[in-house]
């Protein structure tokens, strides 16, 4: 598995950047944009042990500021998997 965000040239198809989190074992699965240009990520992790899979977080977020993708801390306790995101406002 090679789950990452890319940046590419929407004219040459070139790739620009790509982000990956440290845990290769976590799919990036659903993307919702907010207004101030963060990238809110919906996970689902693919952890062979069940316990490590049910434990694992659910959330990330991108900073095109700093160019961080990292998962939020506390976002664990849906058994690996987050089914959808959105982003609301200023939430």
């Amino acid at each position: 598995m090679d789950s990452s965000l890319a940046s590419i040239d929407w004219k040459t198809g070139e790739l620009q950047n790509q982000w990956r989190l440290a845990d290769r074992r976590l799919s990036l699965r659903h993307l919702a944009r907010h207004a101030n240009g963060s990238i809110a990520v919906a996970l689902q992790a693919q952890h062979d042990d069940v316990v490590e899979r049910a434990g694992a977080p659910v959330l990330a977020l991108f900073d095109p500021a700093t160019g961080t993708l990292a998962t939020v801390s506390g976002s664990s306790g849906l058994a690996g998997y987050a089914g959808d995101i959105v982003s609301i406002g200023d939430q």
